[in-house]
């Protein structure tokens, strides 16, 4: 018979920490349709949808696959000359920050960035506003939630492609953006904006709250016996060694199981040009969507403007985000360049950590090796597992 599992009690304050995702988290005040049933519907919709697409042939949910984890389980995101591999979109309406290298400072602003990066959706701000009016179901849906749009960008009076390009000013694209007036491209914006707000609101309510850990917790909380048996003795050796041993709860901490920074824990490879978190900090900070732009619907006490004190440092170079670890059994690779296909390589990759210090410049001092026994590593992969909320993942569409 397995031996009972005991917590101290500094140990079940740090449980009771890590469940009960706050439901209202997820209402963004810097998007004025987060929460809305309209909004959310439109998103879904434009979230599957593949006319948004150059060629019509890839929806966000080409790479963020429900089934998956919402991400698609490749070494790198699915069109060429991609570095990073897709994260996950669970509970993405928590974050501060968005994306590997937190490249925006909120939801709607990073949902418009795959829109128009060539090696993902590879559409454009101009073929969407385009799309947008000659689609006959998304024009009607799209103005009875925001609005008629000015007959300024009717498709007639614009190419059929068009976006920014301020790194190279005589790309064709950035061309037939410029040759816009300002009020048309104030117009295009308006409208690109409202579709990433919209798929945003549909992106916020992918959350994953009900796990086996969650009611295990509850049960700690009410000292109910019932309850806390929703988690096998193993998972329960497992979480005492995610706080404990394996030091897990370091970087992977709250209700999101994550401390929504940024971290150089040595995975990338010798020769990977991707710099994180350093890239992340000058993409956000240019951004015309960020928190100091005219996009922002918060009153000023209701969003602070991180992003207005955000810097470059040295140590920011090859950090990524710490992902949460809610639903992470149903993922098919981890870190941000998919170097595991496993969990047990990720736990071999923390047994033996030093084995990338090589590759850095700067070294994460919180990362030792672990020194897990096999049973270790079994209690702790079963923990891991216990974060999955098989309800939620039911209820997930096939694709």
């Amino acid at each position: 018979m397995d031996t009972p599992v005991e917590y101290t009690e500094q140990e079940r304050r740090k449980i009771l920490s890590m469940t009960a995702l706050d439901s209202e988290r997820f209402l963004d005040p810097t998007n004025r349709f987060s929460g809305n049933e309209k909004a959310v519907a439109f998103g879904k919709l434009l979230f599957f949808d593949k006319r948004l697409s150059d060629d019509r042939t890839v929806s966000c949910a080409t790479c963020h696959i429900p089934k998956s984890g919402w991400a698609d389980g490749k070494l790198y995101a699915s069109r060429d000359g991609a570095l990073r591999q897709t994260l996950t979109l669970t509970n993405i309406g928590y974050n501060r920050w968005f994306g590997w290298g937190g490249s925006s400072d909120s939801l709607w602003a990073h949902s418009l960035i795959p829109i128009e990066a060539p090696n993902e959706v590879a559409g454009s701000r101009v073929q969407v506003a385009v799309r947008i009016q000659t689609e006959k179901d998304l024009y009607s849906t799209y103005t009875e939630l925001f609005g008629p749009i000015p007959a300024e960008i009717a498709p007639a009076q614009l190419p059929e492609q068009g976006r920014p390009v301020s790194r190279d000013p005589d790309h064709p694209l950035h061309r037939q953006w410029m040759a816009l007036s300002d009020s048309q491209r104030r117009a295009v914006d308006d409208l690109f904006v409202n579709v990433g707000k919209a798929i945003a609101a549909f992106e916020a309510t992918i959350v994953s709250r009900s796990s086996a850990f969650d009611r295990f917790a509850e049960g700690l909380r009410d000292d109910n016996p019932s309850q806390m048996a929703a988690l096998s003795t193993s998972a329960q050796r497992g979480l005492k060694l995610f706080l404990g041993k394996a030091k897990c709860v370091l970087c992977h901490s709250g209700p999101n199981f994550s401390d929504g920074e940024f971290h150089n824990i040595y995975v990338s490879r010798a020769g990977e040009d991707d710099y994180g978190r350093w890239d992340g900090v000058a993409q956000v900070r240019a951004s015309s969507f960020n928190f100091e732009s005219r996009h922002n619907d918060a009153r000023p006490e209701q969003a602070f403007p991180w992003v207005r004190y955000v810097t470059r440092i040295p140590e920011s170079k090859y950090q990524f985000k710490t992902p949460t670890l809610r639903d992470v059994a149903q993922r098919r690779s981890f870190m941000h360049n998919g170097r595991f296909s496993t969990l047990d390589e990720v736990i071999d990759f923390y047994d033996e950590i030093d084995e990338a210090k090589e590759f850095q410049d700067h070294e994460e001092t919180t990362l030792v090796p672990i020194g897990l026994s096999h049973q270790e590593r079994e209690d702790l992969i079963a923990f891991l597992h216990s974060l999955t909320d098989e309800e939620a993942q039911s209820e997930l569409p096939d694709l």
